[in-house]
């Protein structure tokens, strides 16, 4: 059974705007000075010396900027966890391939409403408010309309560096579901600073020193972008277990999925189904291509964000407990909610 297309709730000092597939997850709106901060949780990221409390609470104030610091963050909506799953990704080096494999259907389901959304190494954050060992900061390229300034989570402080990156002014992007080569393994889309470029790919910096990025795992600059090129992007997710406010190669929802794909190609999409509903202009059902996102609806309010495949077909990111796949749209249960589709380019 679907969830409701739209929740407003107001908890503990949070005001949320949920999608059914995830496409919102819970994200707090960035009113975060207006309502107080919630309670830290009775466990912790981690043992933090009061050495290092001094030093995080002598660099950050409001607004102060920051990067993410691990291959993949999870935010929260509330500082803390509860669950002893979840020490496996906010820890800090989490383990984010150990955490989903450790999880079945019932126990990812605990995670809608609970996560806000992911964040990938060196992505610019905005540090709002620290509880404990916690940070409540925004990413700062996950933007929409209900959150200008970017989506609000709360993430482990020894998952952030307050150490700029360098301005190299070139990039290396990762083209691959997921980057092996090398300690720890990287996701798709994560942008790194090129220090220097050989035959077989690129010397790019991270907080833990240069990383080689070989070429067939990364790419300097966006590709051309064709309607092809987006399917043949989004294609190599297929089969890949779905994530409730996932946006990163270990799994999607359905908004991180359309934003992770474009991000690939230099467009930087909103990070909801609905806002990307904006975007871009309206294509009529009998002018569909591949790459074109098809956008689903109940009660007038987005839910649901697919790409057109071709021949009838979408790929998407369903719902917990299924894969990336493609369907018969026109055949499907969503056919019914089908509100639209929206093209970005060409």
């Amino acid at each position: 059974m679907r969830r409701l297309a739209a929740i407003v709730a107001l908890l503990g000092g949070f005001v949320s705007v949920v999608e059914a597939c995830g496409g919102s997850a819970s994200r707090p709106v960035s009113v975060h000075k207006a309502v107080s901060a919630p309670p830290a949780a009775t466990q912790s990221a981690g043992p933090t010396s009061a050495a290092r409390h001094t030093f995080i609470e002598e660099r950050v104030g409001q607004g102060r900027q920051a990067w993410v610091a691990v291959p993949v963050a999870t935010l929260w909506n509330q500082p803390g966890f509860t669950r002893p799953v979840d020490r496996l990704v906010v820890q800090a080096q989490p383990a984010v391939a150990d955490w989903l494999s450790s999880m079945d259907t019932s126990s990812k389901l605990e995670l809608d409403y609970t996560m806000a959304t992911q964040a990938l190494l060196d992505e610019p954050l905005t540090v709002v408010e620290i509880s404990g060992d916690w940070a409540d900061v925004l990413v700062q390229d996950q933007t929409g309309s209900v959150y200008t300034d970017g989506v609000e989570g709360w993430m482990p402080l020894s998952q952030i560096t307050f150490d700029a990156p360098p301005a190299t002014g070139a990039y290396a992007t990762v083209s691959q579901p997921i980057a092996g080569a090398g300690d720890p393994s990287l996701s798709y889309g994560t942008r790194l600073p090129i220090l220097s470029s050989t035959p077989g790919g690129y010397v790019v910096w991270t907080p833990y020193g240069k990383r080689f990025l070989p070429g067939n795992e990364a790419r300097p600059a966006p590709p051309p972008i064709t309607p092809q090129a987006v399917l043949g992007e989004a294609e190599k997710f297929l089969g890949l277990p779905y994530l409730w406010a996932g946006t990163s190669g270990y799994g999607f929802d359905c908004s991180g999925l359309t934003y992770a794909i474009y991000r690939q190609f230099g467009i930087t999409l909103a990070r909801d189904a609905g806002d990307q509903a904006s975007e871009g202009r309206p294509v009529a059902r009998d002018q569909l291509r591949p790459g074109d996102l098809m956008f689903f609806a109940s009660g007038g309010q987005i839910h649901h964000v697919g790409i057109y495949a071709g021949n009838g077909l979408m790929l998407h990111a369903p719902q917990t407990g299924s894969v990336v796949q493609e369907i018969k749209i026109w055949s499907s249960p969503l056919a019914s909610q089908y509100e639209g589709a929206r093209r970005y380019f060409g």
